[in-house]
């Protein structure tokens, strides 16, 4: 009897004192490993059983918390990376000719160039997320006045070839040729990398044969002309 007694007091002191020291403690016997995951019935842990402020970033799984778990409209632009924010809003077009942006080529020898006219896509250049640069517009040369004119300037393909040029971030690594419409058939555009050819500078976009004389003073489409920024790394392109 008094065997059983004391054993029974002894357990009794036991479970008393682990209780007076989990109270004492706050609960924090639990970090020495008293319970572990199969000692937690599922869904029994709720928000008001955990202090506010204590859930760390070290605490979450990576990818545990996704678009489910975010409430709709919460998010500030500074916890929204600036590719997402493109992504959604869309690329803006760089339009030639606008304030801080290349100017199309009118200081040519008898040529200068612009924008075909309102009805028709505007000359313009985007870089997409992937680092890809898109080219829209139609244009069209026009007589620079008291000069001999065109039509005797650009069968020599000299700096009257030059459309504008690309800035930096926006150039391929080096000469592309593109196959193109114009008003007077088929017709050839170059964009050029970093280099120099010709004197046309760096990032120029010009023309080349077989575009004619008619059809560089009719028309000539840049729309659907895309290539693959360079270098990769530098001036924004990614």
């Amino acid at each position: 009897m008094h065997g059983r007694i004391s054993r029974h007091l002894s357990f009794a002191n036991v479970a008393s004192g682990l209780s007076l020291f989990l109270v004492l403690t706050g609960g924090g016997a639990f970090a020495a490993g008293l319970i572990g995951p199969g000692d937690i019935k599922d869904n029994a842990v709720r928000s008001h059983h955990i202090k506010n402020g204590e859930v760390s970033r070290a605490d979450l799984r990576a990818g545990s918390v996704g678009s489910s778990e975010v409430v709709n409209d919460s998010l500030a632009g500074a916890d929204i990376s600036e590719e997402t924010l493109e992504l959604a809003a869309g690329v803006p077009w760089h339009e030639i000719g606008d304030f801080f942006e290349p100017e199309f080529n009118q200081t040519g020898a008898a040529c200068a160039w612009g924008n075909f006219d309102g009805d028709h896509n505007s000359a313009a250049y985007l870089r997409d997320r992937f680092g890809f640069v898109h080219l829209k517009g139609v244009v069209d040369a026009d007589d620079i006045p008291d000069t001999i004119g065109c039509a005797a300037t650009l069968p020599l393909f000299d700096a009257d070839k030059l459309i504008f040029n690309l800035p930096a971030g926006y150039r391929p690594a080096k000469r592309e040729v593109f196959a193109t419409i114009t008003g007077d058939g088929l017709g050839r555009v170059n964009v050029d990398g970093p280099q120099l050819l010709q004197a046309l500078g760096p990032g120029a976009v010009s023309i080349d044969s077989p575009t004619t004389v008619a059809g560089a003073e009719s028309w000539i489409s840049l729309d659907g002309i895309s290539f693959r920024c360079a270098p990769p790394g530098q001036d924004g392109c990614p």
